[in-house]
């Protein structure tokens, strides 16, 4: 009976590891599974951020480019200023044979366009108020054209009529 007792008592315990044994396989299983998971979660991320560093060195590249560009841009700016700095003061410096400056020839030319232009003006529009003047009397003419030739052609009529009457 003892043995059997041992028996019972070893055959529980097999029971009892063999369902142990089953329990850590089926967790096993499960904990591969998520593993399997994780590591396509893994590889993913892995392919966001090698997408992003494309992204970002091509980013640097039009950052250096635009840098370049903006820098040329900057040292033209600078340029142009010395040039016109150096035309302004050049300007300054010539004199005519009155003992003028450039900038002073230049200021009585354009006085000078400045009153012919306004002296233009003038005579555009007393010219334009002449053509006005001058439409006026065509329109006038003609209306006595047409009129005339209304009387013309009533006339016809009539001497036709006389004439055949």
């Amino acid at each position: 009976m003892e043995n059997e007792k041992m028996f019972g008592l070893l055959e529980k315990m097999y029971i009892e590891m063999q369902n142990g044994f089953n329990n850590l396989e089926a967790e096993i299983k499960e904990t591969n599974k998520r593993l399997d998971n994780l590591e396509t979660k893994v590889d993913n991320l892995d392919t966001k951020v090698n997408n992003l560093e494309t992204k970002v060195d091509n980013l640097e590249t039009k950052v250096d480019k635009n840098t370049i560009l903006l820098e040329k841009a900057i040292t033209d700016i600078e340029t142009l200023a010395e040039v016109q700095q150096s035309f302004s003061d050049e300007l300054n410096r010539a004199k005519d044979k009155d003992g003028k400056t450039l900038g002073e020839r230049l200021d009585v030319i354009e006085l000078a366009v400045t009153s012919t232009s306004k002296s233009l003006n003038e005579k555009f529009n007393k010219l334009s108020d002449k053509l006005d003047d001058v439409q006026i009397d065509v329109n006038t003419i003609a209306s006595k054209a047409a009129k005339t030739d209304t009387k013309v052609i009533q006339f016809e009529r009539e001497l036709k009529e006389i004439i055949h009457g």
